[in-house]
């Protein structure tokens, strides 16, 4: 275990604390070679148990680039985009003026909260984009994809797809139901699907050597894996391309689940 900060001997923290010298002297560690000291932020009865947190919510990609590890199963592990605007890129001709901009944060401000739940969209704090594992996108990231295919996009009629999405659901869940019968909006789900699939496509363009098939990558990291345990001590610098294969397969996988997913539905339109 190691850190590249000093944490303070009196209370553990990382941040500046009460115990700062103000004459702007260094920090120093009491720690022995071969040893750690864990300072706890509070008393801790005798045989209790001492817990070591990492910190809530991050994704594999946060806990690679800080801790050099990744989880399997990461809850949180999500593909993000920066900005609104590195959406809008992938969609072929289409320019994100200043008035998109504030159409779609009126949007979130105002619908984000109000609809009709489903397994297509997930809530997010603020303006968050991305999609998650399980192949749903956040609130956000969904109404500027419904902005995208329709400028002229309203209140009324982002959240009547929001019901439609919904009402996918309930097929998916009735065998004997038949999405193309249902009453749904067909052409303006299908049209917004299409535009998901076209920002997916171009994020899924940006990743290093995107015409390698996933099942490659799969392959070259199970050899990878098999070369490492034969070693009896592995360099810090294979572990951790190892740890980047892994995530660079895990982001592929999330945005082609998630835009096969969309793209049977932009076969309604």
């Amino acid at each position: 275990m190691q850190t590249d900060d000093l944490v303070c001997p009196d209370c553990g923290r990382l941040d500046e604390c009460e115990h700062d010298d103000l004459g702007g002297g260094e920090r120093v560690t009491t720690s022995k070679p071969g040893r750690i000291e864990m300072i706890t932020l509070r008393a801790i009865i005798g045989g209790g148990e001492v817990f070591n947190t990492y910190g809530g919510g991050l994704p594999n990609a946060d806990l690679l680039r800080r801790y050099r590890f990744a989880l399997d199963a990461n809850p949180h592990d999500v593909v993000r985009w920066t900005t609104s605007r590195d959406v809008a890129a992938g969609v072929t001709g289409r320019r994100w003026s200043v008035e998109d901009e504030q159409h779609w944060r009126t949007l979130v401000r105002t619908t984000a909260s109000h609809m009709t739940p489903s397994s297509f969209v997930v809530a997010a704090v603020g303006h968050e984009l991305f999609v998650d594992a399980d192949a749903a996108l956040s609130a956000p990231l969904w109404l500027l994809c419904a902005l995208l295919a329709d400028r002229e996009a309203t209140e009324d009629g982002v959240l009547a797809l929001a019901d439609a999405l919904a009402a996918v659901d309930d097929l998916d869940e009735d065998e004997s139901g038949d999405l193309h019968s249902a009453s749904i909006p067909r052409k303006s789900l299908g049209h917004l699907a299409q535009t998901v699939v076209s920002v997916l496509s171009a994020r899924l363009r940006a990743l290093h050597r995107p015409d390698s098939p996933t099942d490659d990558l799969l392959e070259l990291q199970q050899v990878r894996r098999g070369r490492f345990s034969r070693l009896t001590i592995q360099r810090a610098s294979s572990r951790d391309t190892e740890l980047a294969l892994g995530h660079a397969i895990d982001t592929r996988l999330c945005l082609e689940t998630c835009r096969s997913r969309w793209f049977d539905l932009s076969e309604l339109a």
